[in-house]
């Protein structure tokens, strides 16, 4: 039995740059610190990677060509189709959802540093 997905312009939209060698950070986080380090840390790197958000503070990182501000609306459902999903080693998700724990889950614990988180999402994306 199949089922029948409609896909919409923005999930199609992701698909197209993942197929096209894109790689992908989803970041749901009030944490204007740890977005920062994360901008730099994509900077420097020769892959194509973008990083999509929906906080307010993502304007003051608009110097970054790889940074995309998506409404919370989209946010929703662009985490929904990857935790339904997780179609894919090229997309990374930073996100305070306790459902599915992340490595914010060591920055709580104190194992981590902002830095570190930065560090490995960028490492990751290989």
């Amino acid at each position: 039995m199949r089922v029948n997905v409609d896909k919409t312009p923005l999930i199609c939209e992701l698909e197209q740059k993942l197929n096209d060698g894109c790689k992908v950070i989803l970041f749901r986080l009030n944490d204007a610190e740890l977005f920062r380090e994360v901008c730099k840390a994509v900077s420097g790197k020769q892959e194509k990677i973008e990083i999509r958000t929906c906080a307010d503070y993502a304007d003051e990182c608009g110097g970054y060509p790889f940074v995309s501000l998506i409404s919370p609306v989209e946010m929703d459902e662009l985490m929904d189709i990857y935790y339904l999903y997780e179609f894919s080693d090229k997309v990374i998700v930073l996100s305070e959802n306790s459902v599915c724990p992340g490595m914010m889950n060591y920055v709580r614990q104190g194992i981590l540093d902002k830095q570190s988180v930065a560090a490995a999402v960028i490492y990751n994306m290989r």
